[in-house]
Parts: structure tokens; sequence; C-alpha cells
């Protein structure tokens, strides 16, 4: 995936799928540093734009050391989008699948990502 947003997000590489839209890796050319970007799948209706910036404002008000931390949102070309700092990893899954994590040590860690 290529292109830029907003004359400002260099696009890299999708790095997620969901029911509302798709996760980009991307670069913040302004600021120099690599960033998640969250574009919603289609146009947006106005309905669907004043949903997403609730949520944006909700982010925005919230801090905690196991939340990602919002940059950043806007409209390109009909479509909202919401900036993210970009967390490196992998779904918990994955090294569950692999046995490197157990089941105990699992909820450990949705419990201390459902306390943020």
């Amino acid at each position: 995936m290529s292109g830029v947003i907003a004359g400002r997000y260099e696009l890299r590489e999708i790095i997620g799928r969901g029911a509302s839209g798709v996760g980009v890796e991307a670069v913040d050319r302004r600021l120099g540093r690599l960033v998640a970007l969250k574009m919603m799948r289609g146009r947006t209706s106005p309905e669907e734009r004043q949903r997403m910036e609730r949520e944006v404002s909700v982010s925005n008000r919230l801090n905690h050391g196991n939340l990602v931390t919002v940059h950043d949102a806007g409209m390109h070309e009909g479509l909202f989008y919401i900036v993210m700092e970009l967390v490196i990893g992998e779904p918990l899954g994955a090294p569950m699948r692999r046995g490197e994590i157990s089941p105990r040590d699992a909820v450990s860690i949705v419990a201390a990502l459902l306390n943020g």
C-alpha cells in the first residue's frame, strides 16, 4: 500500500483488518515517526464521522500505559482516519499457539489490558 494521507502521513503497509476499517503502518512526515493509521472502509457518513470523532475525543482524555495514544484524526477524500501510536508486536494468540505463553499468563496479560 502506498500513498499520502492529508499531505502528512506516508502509507507503508497494511498491518490489520477489521469490520470497520483497515490498520496501516505509516510515517508522520512532519514529525519523522512511525504511526498506526486506522482508515474506515468506504465513504464515511455524517453519522459515522460523529461517532468516530466522539471515539477520538474520549480516547484523548484517557491516559494509561495499557492504551495507545491517539495523535490525530481527520477526513481524507471522504474517508475518516485516526492516527495512533504504533505498537510493534503480534496478536496474543500467536505466541500462545507456539506454546510460548501459558493460558495463565495470557489471562494476566488480558487482565492488564482490561485495566487500561
